[in-house]
């Protein structure tokens, strides 16, 4: 317990003592670095999981043919002092040297980003952005799958969302039942309004491997449908709740042009029903073994 409580002390220290220095050292030099936002984040997210996953670590094999440990020294005895300041310094210097680069990527010259920022990035139109004004995708399915469209990576990148997926599905965490019934309702739906052939919705002429390769439909598929406490729980429920969850969203998607992005309020509506899809399936299962017992 103390050798967790130690760990655990010393990456909140080295993280926080390298935020303090990188802002101070941007302070100096005359641009922001980290914007509140960013240290919220940081604290909320990448300090606290961490430091619970230290706190909660099993003890190491050889821990018991150990010295005694003396009962006058600190907690920061045996130089994680030191540890705790060369870390924060190395992660500052580190964090500094990313943000120029990303500016020169940006910028193309290195120097000190003019107004003290420079932007986090650029606004443009996605793929459904651009068919829901009636406009054919500029993007190919290549770059969708590769990533190479405008919008965040976790939510464009088809194959880092693939790897998710995988590990979601290799430590099953994730339920293939849930995952794979979105794609097959989504492909279903979206094939079926290729085949209607909707004039003057060029949405509904997008082929049905695109609407599953753009926007966030497989990054909703993958993260957000298989979420084990507001999805159905039932094995045959979640067939029913995946297909009918990749259904909905791409019905958004091209019967509402002003809502480009259908698959987030397809969950949110689904999530609503998963308890009564969990209901039918159980209560059919009853029935079945009420007329078995007769």
């Amino acid at each position: 317990i103390y050798d967790n409580i130690r760990k655990a002390i010393q990456f909140l220290l080295s993280s926080n003592m390298s935020e303090v220095i990188s802002i101070f050292a941007a302070t100096l030099m005359g641009f922001t670095i980290l914007e509140p936002v960013h240290l919220l984040w940081i604290n909320l997210v990448t300090d606290c999981f961490p430091a619970l996953a230290l706190g909660m670590e099993q003890a190491e094999p050889a821990i018991m043919r150990r010295r005694p440990r003396d009962a006058k020294a600190g907690i920061f005895a045996g130089g994680m002092g030191v540890d705790v300041a060369y870390q924060g310094l190395v992660i500052s210097a580190l964090t500094i040297a990313a943000f120029f680069i990303g500016h020169f990527m940006e910028s193309g010259v290195w120097e000190i980003p003019a107004n003290g920022f420079s932007p986090d990035g650029t606004t443009m139109a996605t793929p459904l952005g651009e068919a829901a004004a009636g406009i054919a995708p500029t993007s190919t399915f290549s770059d969708m799958v590769l990533g190479f469209i405008p919008g965040s990576i976790g939510e464009t990148s088809v194959i880092a969302i693939a790897i998710g997926a995988f590990i979601l599905l290799f430590t099953r965490i994730a339920s293939w039942k849930t995952m794979g019934s979105v794609f097959v309702g989504g492909a279903l739906v979206a094939w079926l309004f290729n085949i209607a052939g909707l004039e003057g919705n060029a949405v509904a002429q997008m082929p049905w491997y695109e609407h599953l390769a753009t926007g966030g439909f497989c990054f909703g598929a993958v993260f957000m449908a298989t979420d084990p406490v507001t999805g159905a729980r039932t094995e045959g429920g979640k067939y029913i709740y995946g297909f009918l969850i990749g259904a909905v969203a791409i019905t958004i998607c091209v019967l509402n042009p002003g809502f480009p992005e259908g698959m987030m309020l397809a969950i949110l509506l689904m999530n609503m029903f998963a308890p009564l899809i969990d209901y039918c399936f159980v209560q059919s299962n009853i029935n079945k073994r009420l007329k078995r017992a007769k």
